[in-house]
C-alpha cells in the first residue's frame, strides 16, 4: 500500500505544471489522475487495501518520497522548457 503513495507523483507533476506553467490537461487526463487518486486511498487510506494496518511513520514517509520524485520530475521540465544556464 505505501508504494502506492510514493508512485503518486503524478498528482503533484500535474497540479504544479498546471499553475506554474498554465498547462491545461484535457478531462480524459483529469481523469485519469482522479484514477490514480481513487487507486490511492484504495490502496494507502483507510481501507487498508493491503490487509495490514498502515503505521503513521511509514505513510509519512511515502508521503515525503511521493513530493520528492514529484519534485525531482518537475525540476527535470523546468530544465527541458527553460533549459539550463
Amino acid at each position: 500500500p505505501l508504494a502506492s503513495v510514493g508512485c503518486a507523483d503524478v498528482i503533484l507533476v500535474s497540479l504544479l505544471c498546471h499553475f506554474f506553467y498554465n498547462e491545461r490537461l484535457t478531462p480524459g487526463q483529469w481523469g485519469s489522475v482522479a484514477l490514480v487518486f481513487a487507486g490511492l486511498v484504495t490502496m494507502a487510506g483507510p481501507f487498508g487495501g493491503g490487509g495490514g494496518g498502515v503505521s503513521l511513520t511509514g505513510f509519512g514517509f511515502a508521503v515525503c518520497a511521493m513530493l520528492c520524485f514529484g519534485a525531482s520530475v518537475f525540476s527535470v521540465r523546468v530544465a527541458a522548457v527553460g533549459g539550463l544556464s
